[in-house]
């Protein structure tokens, strides 16, 4: 049974250009990757890392491209759809918590780009991409509020906020959201609507 999963799995990744698999066993008989044999975290990690200290950080065209490129990999939390009990591990793996983290710092490095040329529709969709790897990061509700008000759309403003406090349920308000909605939406506090 374990050879035939070892087998789909070696015919699954699939061989490299030169014709050797990427999957293959070592002089022990441990399981080796090839080195073409990337995940979605590293391709994240290594584009973010471009557009922000590489190539990206002195050309603005490029750093779009690159932080548009990462964002596109995002489709959610970590193992979301993982059945119940399975990969208990990864909450004690760093990657857990470092991923949403990576996901919130790429969608507000996007959001700053589309805000600086007066795009608020296309920064609201890069923290709504990044929302759905990191739905807590206040950060990323903090930016979304803020680019929202630049919509000049009261009733957009007010959903968002609603959405916010809805989700923050009796935990309440994260502690610099609560002055932030203060400035952008005063009325707040007598009630968010959407429709209000």
């Amino acid at each position: 049974m374990r050879d035939a999963l070892v087998e789909r799995l070696r015919e699954w990744l699939g061989t490299d250009p030169d014709g050797s698999p990427r999957l293959r066993a070592d002089g022990n008989g441990r399981l080796t990757l090839a080195k073409s044999v990337v995940s979605d975290l590293d391709v994240l990690r290594s584009l973010y890392h471009e557009a922000t200290q590489g190539r990206g950080a002195g050309n603005r065209a490029v750093r779009g491209r690159l932080l548009t490129d990462a964002l596109v990999l995002v489709r959610g939390p970590l193992l979301a759809d993982r059945p119940q009990g399975r990969y208990a591990w990864l909450t004690h793996e760093i990657i857990d918590a470092q991923l949403p983290l990576l996901v919130a710092d790429s969608g507000r490095a996007l959001c700053e780009f589309h805000l600086e040329k007066g795009r608020a529709q296309k920064a609201i969709e890069a923290l709504n991409a990044a929302l759905g790897s990191a739905p807590r990061d206040e950060r990323l509700w903090n930016e979304l509020l803020r680019a929202t008000a630049v919509t000049q759309d009261p009733a957009r403003l007010r959903q968002v906020a609603a959405d916010l406090l809805a989700r923050s349920g009796a935990r309440g308000l994260p502690p610099r959201t609560e002055p932030l909605l203060d400035e952008l939406l005063p009325a707040w506090r007598s009630g968010v609507t959407a429709a209000g």
